[in-house]
């Protein structure tokens, strides 16, 4: 099969050790193993203080040399670097291509990822202002990142890294990133995350969606995350028990099976609208969630890394309830084995609804367990180091999308062709990118790679 016959012309990933970037760059151990390829934390051999880098390998096929595979990191590349001029998008330093490997050179995270710190570190648990700080950061980069018409199409808790202890973070991963304000790529990104319409069809009749839509969606679970360390449901979709619960009733759902405030479900029932037309824009969130005081409801329960309503004090939320964990696949070599925890098994569960509910809703199956395609660090490796060494400055000003007008389709930013021709000449398939010489992006107009 064609498949069979990619892998086995594949090159296996760089070991630990490998020098790279004429020598300046060691690495030196593995933070995540996925289908893309691998992030390797890397030091500095040429530093005194020895500063730590995330490198990003991706693993570049012979046989698809120059073929969508190639196309598909250059927009990964020149969208990341784009947006990485905002403080809140990790930073993309340069890019490296030796080989048969492309290594994007970023800023390292000490302090894991968004997961790790929900999960492991319960950071955010019952911290109201801690939440709505942290939130507001990540509504900053997706807004930066919509006002050049990028679309993220893969936030998740895994996708945003941590610094200072939590105080800080940034978007990263742009792999699934599109320029289209209309897609018909579908189940794009984590099924968990993931809108009703990313998924097809009946939730999209048109045969496409909106990428920008799309991520508004994913941040309104995302925010969840933070304040219950649980998901509502496995995955939005028609064959889900607990989203076909939420669908009858979407206004007064979601406080039935977790602890959140009357003001944070008036927030998220507008971000969680099924028809992505009505949902609630991303300077609409921003206005509603700076006037948040409590993302919590009267009477809730903090246990462990969760928050659970009073109802489910003397429930076993696992006894009955699929607690397996759903991961992506993934290919991991004995000799690359991801330093980012193995217990990324430990579970955010999801909300199962009250047992006084009526029979139609009882079906609802309780607790399953989250999947990530990019392991969640280990204690060990949450080092106390100084991250934010290089200048990161965002633009004075940027547009943030505006509510739509009553009775209209909402607003789509122009894209990225029409606000920068460079990145439009640099997508097209006969532009490509000299990696070893990355100040922004620079283009060629014919293959410099065979």
């Amino acid at each position: 099969m064609p498949s069979k016959q990619s892998s086995a012309k594949s090159p296996p990933p760089p070991p630990i050790g490998t020098l790279i970037d004429n020598n300046t760059l060691e690495l030196a151990e593995v933070l995540g193993v996925g289908g893309y390829g691998v992030v390797y934390r890397a030091v500095d051999t040429h530093d005194p203080l020895a500063r730590n880098y995330a490198v990003k390998c991706l693993i570049t096929s012979q046989i698809h040399s120059g073929s969508r595979q190639r196309q598909l990191h250059i927009r990964e590349i020149a969208l990341h670097k784009l947006a990485s001029a905002h403080p809140n998008v990790v930073t993309l330093h340069r890019v490296v291509e030796e080989h048969n490997y492309i290594y994007l050179i970023m800023d390292y995270a000490s302090d894991g990822d968004l997961f790790s710190q929900i999960l492991h570190s319960c950071r955010y648990l019952g911290q109201d202002r801690l939440i709505k700080h942290v939130f507001l950061q990540l509504l900053d980069a997706v807004e930066y990142c919509h006002s050049l018409g990028i679309y993220h199409r893969d936030l998740k808790p895994e996708n945003v890294l941590c610094y200072d202890g939590g105080l800080q973070i940034a978007i990263t991963d742009f792999g699934l990133a599109t320029t289209e304000r209309f897609s018909e790529e579908f189940r794009t990104g984590s099924v968990y995350h993931m809108s009703p319409e990313c998924q097809g069809g009946d939730f999209a009749p048109g045969g496409s969606y909106s990428p920008l839509f799309n991520d508004i969606w994913s941040l309104a679970i995302i925010m969840l995350n933070l304040a219950t360390g649980r998901n509502p449901w496995k995955s939005a979709a028609s064959t889900d028990p607990t989203f076909q619960a939420y669908l009858q009733d979407p206004h007064n759902f979601l406080p039935t099976v977790l602890p959140i405030s009357p003001e944070v479900n008036t927030i998220l029932v507008r971000m969680l609208e099924v028809d992505w037309r009505r949902r609630i824009t991303l300077a609409e969130v921003r206005a509603a969630i700076q006037g948040v005081e409590n993302f919590y409801a009267e009477g809730v329960i903090f246990e462990g890394s969760m928050a659970r309503c009073a109802w489910e004090v003397d429930v076993d939320l696992e006894s009955d309830s699929d607690s397996s964990i759903h991961e992506e696949a993934v290919d991991q070599s004995e000799a690359l084995r991801s330093h980012w925890s193995k217990e990324s098994d430990a579970e955010m569960e999801y909300s199962k609804p009250a047992p006084v509910w009526n029979e139609e809703y009882s079906s609802c199956n309780a607790t399953w367990a989250i999947g990530s395609s990019i392991r969640s660090p280990s204690s060990t490796m949450l080092e106390q180091l100084k991250i934010y060494e290089a200048p990161r400055t965002p633009p004075s000003t940027y547009s943030p999308l505006s509510p739509a007008p009553s009775g209209s389709l909402p607003s789509v930013p122009p894209t990225p062709e029409a606000r920068y021709p460079i990145l439009f000449l640099l997508l097209s398939p006969y532009a490509t990118l000299r990696f070893q010489d990355l100040s922004f992006v620079e283009f060629l107009p014919h293959a410099l790679f065979r």
